[in-house]
């Protein structure tokens, strides 16, 4: 088990030293957004209900803002959700995605636009919506 987290820790290290942002850290995932439900089946004009796990890789707190990008006629709320996430620490934002009162939709997907602080990460989450 020794030699398992000494590998592990170098693994880590290596992987942050290719990072190209020196002051980033998003873990060894190198993520900083996950939706939870990744998928979901609802009904023509019902919300489903997502949560957006969202890391602040910065070693200060930040503010931590995801805005939700939709196919064309959805709408979600807030469409944009801000919180105060300590340093290298995780945040739970909630959003209500309702798909239009119409149509039959397979796998559509939505997803989480990251800002940490002034920084701009774009697109690091995505998850599936069936609409039945």
């Amino acid at each position: 088990l020794d030699m398992l987290l000494e590998k592990g820790q170098e693994l880590a290290r290596m992987h942050r030293d290719l990072l190209p942002l020196s002051d980033v850290d998003f873990g060894a995932e190198g993520f900083g957004a996950r939706i939870e439900p990744y998928r979901s089946v609802t009904t023509p004009g019902e919300p489903v209900s997502l949560s957006v796990e969202v890391t602040n890789p910065f070693g200060s707190a930040q503010p931590v803002t995801v805005e939700m990008v939709l196919p064309d006629g959805w709408k979600c709320d807030p469409p944009t959700h801000q919180i105060e996430v300590p340093g290298r620490s995780t945040g739970i934002l909630r959003f209500e995605v309702m798909p239009p009162d119409d149509g039959v939709w397979h796998r559509a997907r939505v997803a989480a636009d990251l800002t940490v602080g002034d920084r701009h990460f774009g697109q690091h989450a995505e998850a599936l919506i069936t609409v039945t």
